[in-house]
């Protein structure tokens, strides 16, 4: 497990963001002259440009409302200074960080408001919070680097607000995007941002299976995946460390662990060799879930139990190819009860 003052540092970083101060007024607050008369306004950078919002002609209301605003501003200021201090401690004690393309763009989702709208980051990028999360040491399988980013769109999120697709949002925050694929309407979409990073916008399989579909709450047309409304239920957040930390919500780590015995049955062809990272990944999240989370990782077993033959069977395949996994869910089966549907764990991956 990680140094207690490590993960006593996380817990507060994480209950700082939880608790944030608000502010009235974005930006650098200023007075201007227009046409002889005086005006307050708000300038703010996004991306490469500076944009203004009007706050009102100069007057007594206007100016009290600009000191609350500066005030607010200053106590926001202070809060995200001390944020920097803890998160530059972390990143002294090896804790894992996004390099910087990543942690550009997950700066960016989060100032769009992608995470409070109900979408979450997946994939390897989500992973690699796990350790820092659950205050456990890095297992190998973490250092290894992807120029993917996924994200899901889970059915009910929809983006605050008229400011367009996520994608229109992204470029408007300073992300140079160009589309590799999905050039036609019906295939899935890719983008490569900043001509570095891959971003992929992952949804559950709508109604006829297709392959892709329009998810009209992102605004775009997102990559349709199986299983995926599992992994998306119950989401938690955590705090990224790029700059002062981004607070970015992330799979439940029981339901992540447990969603990978699902997909590594699902690699075929060139994506076989990913079964390995999917099985890895799931092996150490249950190994540390059995011991410190049993309960929550007996209800999401439990939860996927319940959805059919062809998950229970599915989960089972991934089981008996990694016995050491199947016995920690013979372990909180033992101190919990068995699930729902068949149950043939315990003969299987003792004899595997």
């Amino acid at each position: 497990m990680l140094p207690l003052q490590v993960q006593t540092a996380y817990a507060e970083l994480l209950q700082r963001f939880r608790s944030a101060p608000q502010t009235s007024i974005d930006g650098s607050i200023l007075r201007v002259e227009k046409a002889g008369r005086s005006y307050w306004v708000a300038r703010r950078r996004i991306g490469n440009t500076i944009s203004e919002q009007s706050i009102g002609p100069d007057s007594p209301e206007i100016q009290a409302s600009v000191q609350v605003a500066l005030q607010k501003q200053s106590v926001a200021a202070d809060w995200n200074r001390d944020n920097a201090r803890l998160v530059a401690m972390l990143r002294s004690a090896a804790c894992l960080t996004p390099d910087q393309s990543t942690g550009k763009i997950l700066l960016a989702l989060d100032r769009i408001g992608f995470f409070r709208s109900g979408g979450i980051l997946g994939g390897t990028h989500a992973f690699r919070h796990y350790p820092l999360h659950l205050g456990a040491d890095v297992p190998q399988t973490a250092y290894a680097m992807t120029g993917d980013i996924d994200v899901l769109a889970p059915a009910h999120m929809v983006l605050a607000g008229d400011d367009g697709s996520l994608t229109a949002r992204l470029s408007k925050a300073g992300l140079a995007m160009r589309t590799v694929f999905g050039l036609t309407e019906d295939d899935p979409q890719k983008w490569v941002i900043d001509g570095t990073v891959e971003l992929e916008i992952l949804g559950p399989v709508g109604r006829g299976g297709a392959t892709s579909h329009r998810h009209k709450g992102v605004g775009e047309r997102v990559q349709a995946r199986r299983y995926l409304d599992y992994a998306c239920k119950d989401p938690v957040q955590t705090v990224s460390l790029y700059r002062s930390g981004v607070l970015v919500t992330i799979p439940s780590p029981q339901r992540y662990a447990l969603h990978k015995l699902l997909i590594a049955q699902l690699r075929k062809g060139d994506f076989a060799l990913k079964k390995q990272k999917d099985l890895n990944q799931a092996a150490w999240l249950v190994a540390i879930l059995a011991e410190t989370q049993p309960y929550d990782l007996w209800e999401a077993w439990n939860d996927l139990s319940k959805r059919g033959v062809m998950w229970r069977k599915l989960a089972q395949a991934s089981l008996n190819q990694r016995p050491e996994i199947g016995q920690r869910i013979i372990q909180i089966q033992d101190e919990f009860g068995p699930v729902a549907g068949s149950n043939p764990l315990r003969s299987n991956v003792n004899n595997p």
